[in-house]
């Protein structure tokens, strides 16, 4: 974990990066919403990627978006750090059934309006309209 904190010692932004001896992974990152400046974000993932070079991680794997199209604005925010994209494949399993269902039943209660346009995603509790 990478984080940005302020002259309080307030958490601005961080981003999670896991890595082995050879490939680095952009998990996620977050950033407090009492402050705008998203180029924060920007700041943790160059300096994880610098932390990755000094360990010598060979690969580090940023992800693509949340749709396949290239005007994806997830995917445009990744592009901008480096000119290699390659191609992937994802991969889906529930590892506990049943609390997936909760959280899925739950939010198909709360964000009736949002099951008929994603109910077949399987990360589909993350939509609202």
């Amino acid at each position: 974990i990478v984080e940005a904190l302020n002259s309080q010692n307030e958490m601005i932004a961080s981003v999670l990066v896991l890595f082995s001896d050879k490939y680095g992974h952009y998990m996620f990152s977050c950033r407090n919403k009492k402050f705008q400046d998203n180029s924060v974000v920007n700041s943790l993932i160059f300096h994880s990627t610098k932390e990755l070079c000094k360990r010598k991680i060979s690969f580090f794997n940023l992800g693509g978006g949340i749709t396949n199209s290239a005007n994806d604005s997830l995917f445009k925010f990744k592009s901008k750090f480096t000119k290699n994209c390659l191609d992937y494949n994802i991969a889906s399993k529930i590892f506990i059934p049943k609390k997936y269902s909760d959280v899925c039943n739950l939010w198909k209660k709360k964000y009736h309006n949002a099951t008929t346009k994603h109910s077949n995603k399987i990360l589909r509790y993350h939509y609202y309209d």
